[in-house]
């Protein structure tokens, strides 16, 4: 479950104060698609 890692270090660099659902799935559809 890398993806969920990744995503956990993403948020902070985007600004996030929480987690905002909706875009934390469109980011591991990218990821997927990039796969």
């Amino acid at each position: 479950m890398n993806n969920i890692e990744i995503v956990l270090r993403y948020e902070p660099e985007k600004g996030y104060d929480g987690l905002n659902i909706p875009d934390i799935i469109e980011f591991i559809y990218e990821i997927l698609g990039k796969a």
